[in-house]
């Protein structure tokens, strides 16, 4: 009993996290050189979990837990197709678009050491209001293509301080998801309006 709360006192007080989450065959980033390169279709969902979808199409879509009237869930293939400076991203579900929205290159997005950066934060004290860590925090999300040519989405999280000012904490959390780009080259058509 004794060596028990020897062991967990000890783990309290290194207060340290660490998590990693990768789909069972990783792999590292390619280096995008052209928007072309994303041309494709790929699954929305992912592995190990996540869907496409939602890194695209972030929850200012989202409207009572549904998005454009269905679930992520829902939403079987993300076809990508591309023109000089601009990638067109469609939702498909039942052989058909149900979504479908355009973004520039250098306006809506920018492409950094051969990824598309969706998020890059670096805070010295404090992340804003209502943050209990004092310190400093970094935060990097990524997307882009592994080495063979799968979709790949990386999140990483860096983190040190006191929470609450009484207790020490450090943590680390990366988390990578997989989707498949198939091979498919049906052409797929706007939904019909019911």
């Amino acid at each position: 009993m004794k060596n028990i709360i020897m062991i967990l006192m000890l783990l309290v007080s290194t207060s340290c996290i660490m998590h990693t989450s990768a789909p069972k065959e990783s792999s590292d980033f390619s280096q995008v050189t052209s928007i072309h390169q994303f041309k494709g279709i790929y699954k929305n969902a992912g592995d190990p979990k996540g869907y496409l979808s939602q890194i695209i199409w972030t929850n200012k879509y989202m409207v009572n837990k549904t998005w454009k009237g269905f679930e992520h869930k829902d939403i079987e293939l993300i076809e990508v197709a591309s023109t000089d400076n601009t990638l067109t991203v469609n939702a498909i579900k039942g052989n058909c678009i149900v979504y479908s929205e355009e973004y520039v290159l250098n306006r809506d997005f920018n492409i950094a050491d051969g990824k598309i950066v969706l998020k890059k934060d670096s805070h010295l004290l404090s992340r804003g209001g209502g943050d209990v860590l004092a310190g400093p925090s970094h935060e990097k999300v990524e997307l882009g293509l592994d080495e063979k040519g799968d979709g790949k989405y990386k999140s990483q999280t860096y983190f040190a301080g006191m929470i609450f000012m009484l207790v020490p904490m450090a943590g680390s959390g990366t988390t990578e998801i997989k989707f498949i780009k198939l091979n498919n080259n049906t052409t797929y058509n706007k939904c019909e309006s019911r």
